[in-house]
């Protein structure tokens, strides 16, 4: 694609850090964002842009998480060189990073550096400001317990929002005041971690030096299992990733039942994004209850 297809105020925006621009090459795979590799005269970068009114503030919330995880010092974090906001579009300039093909020993070390992430810690679960799981406001008001937390800020939330689309229903609910017993019973002990927030395969790549990198976060101090639990999800990770993570940090014994309940949330937000087929998967859980 040529640079100058661009908006306007995009191209504008790239070539005031990069110089004139060579070449853009559309990224794949993003179903919320635009986005892809831009060259300049003076380097390269990856740019990532949305429209200002409908997802205002999201491109400063991500610098925000991708900022708080790389003051973890612990996986490899794309550097943020600007954010731009403006009308129509917001946008995100980052750094690239070139893709590489992981070994077993890579995914190893993965798992050690998340693990190390995780042990990152804070007094209360949430943080200090909102940002987005994919294209949804995900609240982060802050909370004692991570039960609450949970409750209050990442399901009640999406249930409010699948039954105003009529994918729940009254009886799903029944389910769900089991599941925040369960919560209450088991997890009330939960130290607040430092987590991505949004850990699918998609957000999880490699650099030709085999580094684990993290990219599009949704940020939060919550559950370790939250970031466990979603890798599970759309693919799953290698074997190799959960045992460096186990070397560093070990899971409960518990640990299937604890991550079908945090997967309900990432569930729930494919359900109120994309439709009824997530459904089924998701009250497969809720009938475990």
């Amino acid at each position: 694609m040529r640079p100058d297809l661009l908006p306007g105020e995009l191209k504008e925006f790239c070539e005031s850090h990069l110089g004139t621009l060579k070449s853009f090459s559309p990224a794949s795979g993003g179903c919320i964002n635009n986005g892809g590799r831009i060259v300049g005269q003076n380097g390269q970068a990856f740019l990532k842009w949305n429209s200002a009114a409908e997802f205002p503030g999201m491109f400063i919330a991500e610098a925000k998480g991708l900022a708080e995880l790389k003051q973890a010092n612990s996986c490899r974090i794309p550097d943020v060189l600007a954010v731009y906001e403006g009308d129509p579009n917001d946008a995100l300039l980052l750094e690239y990073i070139e893709p590489g093909r992981p070994s077993r020993g890579d995914w190893f070390r993965f798992g050690s550096q998340l693990a190390h992430l995780h042990q990152t810690s804070t007094e209360t679960f949430g943080l200090d400001h909102s940002n987005y799981m994919g294209s949804l406001r995900q609240s982060n008001q802050q909370h004692e317990s991570f039960p609450e937390f949970f409750r209050n800020e990442r399901l009640e939330p999406q249930i409010k929002l699948a039954l105003k689309k009529g994918f729940l229903n009254g009886s799903d609910l029944e389910y769900f005041d089991k599941i925040y017993s369960w919560l209450e019973r088991e997890m009330n002990d939960e130290l607040p971690a430092l987590v991505h927030g949004d850990l699918w395969s998609g957000n999880a790549m490699f650099c030709t030096e085999g580094e684990g990198v993290l990219i599009d976060p949704a940020v939060s101090y919550s559950s370790r299992h939250a970031d466990l639990a979603m890798t599970t999800l759309f693919g799953g990770f290698p074997d190799e990733f959960y045992q460096g993570y186990q070397e560093q940090f070990t899971m409960e014994s518990n640990v299937k039942i604890i991550w079908d309940v945090l997967n309900l949330y990432p569930l729930l937000i494919h359900v109120n994004l994309f439709g009824s087929g997530y459904l089924s998967q998701t009250r497969q859980i809720l009938r475990m209850f």
